[in-house]
């Protein structure tokens, strides 16, 4: 049989649409399949970034107050995603602060006034902001960086108790610039550092009493194993450290401000 040209055009154009067909359709699977996957671990990948930022944070924090320098630590709030697609860029982690208020911290049975003690301090968590939010938050708060309650510390560490050394330091902080693409904290030593030894009376235990927002379990899994250390309890709306008072600590206070 002659094909005609018409039926020749014909062909053209029905194999024309049939790779227009499988473009569209190998564009749709790929969007439905593979950008949710490319911009999740994008999300992921900007998680890590911001946990390593803290962690360098926290050791930072103390560089500046046990050793008078002024630090700074960078942050870039916005996922870069590979792929553009509405309702998948540009989500923000959000920094929040808690204040506690006046007289967070007491230290009870000590044969020594306790100068410098914190009169307010402030606990910051940075929270993820993405469409899956299946990233953990982190918390900052007396010298401890954690992620949430659901997950196991496994690098950096707690500074409020080392073996007889007490870490009490207050931060002074506004987080308004912190909502924005790029911040930057700076932490500045406001007063220099103030230490204090300190033992039992008598037979007495010393009593370190502060707030937080830090759950009790997860306090007790961070100082537990500290060998004087003698019980971690939750008091009313205070976090309960009970050292052994037969020893001599030093209390080490001091204060620094958090700015942009």
């Amino acid at each position: 049989m002659i094909k005609s040209k018409r039926d020749s055009g014909q062909s053209v154009v029905i194999g024309a649409l049939l790779l227009l067909a499988l473009f569209v359709g190998f564009i749709a699977w790929f969007q439905l399949t593979q950008i949710p996957i490319l911009n999740q671990n994008s999300e992921s990948e900007h998680h890590e970034n911001i946990r390593s930022d803290l962690f360098e944070f926290q050791e930072k924090s103390y560089d500046t107050i046990l050793n008078d320098n002024v630090n700074r630590a960078s942050f870039t709030t916005r996922v870069t995603y590979e792929y553009q697609i509405s309702g998948f860029q540009d989500k923000i982690g959000q920094f929040s602060v808690t204040e506690f208020g006046d007289n967070p911290v007491e230290v009870n049975n000590a044969n020594q006034s306790i100068t410098n003690v914190p009169d307010s301090m402030i606990s910051f968590q940075y929270k993820p902001a993405y469409i899956e939010r299946t990233e953990s938050s982190f918390v900052f708060e007396n010298g401890v960086l954690i992620e949430d309650d659901t997950t196991s510390l496994d690098r950096g560490g707690q500074n409020l108790v080392r073996g007889t050394d007490v870490f009490l330091f207050e931060y002074e902080s506004s987080f308004t610039a912190l909502q924005y693409p790029n911040p930057t904290l700076v932490v500045v030593p406001e007063e220099d550092l103030v230490e204090t030894e300190i033992t039992g009376m008598g037979d007495e235990d010393i009593e370190i009493r502060f707030n937080s927002t830090i759950s009790i379990n997860k306090w007790q899994e961070l100082l537990d194993n500290q060998e004087n250390v003698i019980d971690v309890e939750d008091d009313d709306e205070y976090i309960l450290v009970t050292l052994d008072g037969s020893e001599e600590y030093t209390i080490s206070t001091g204060k620094a401000r958090i700015e942009q």
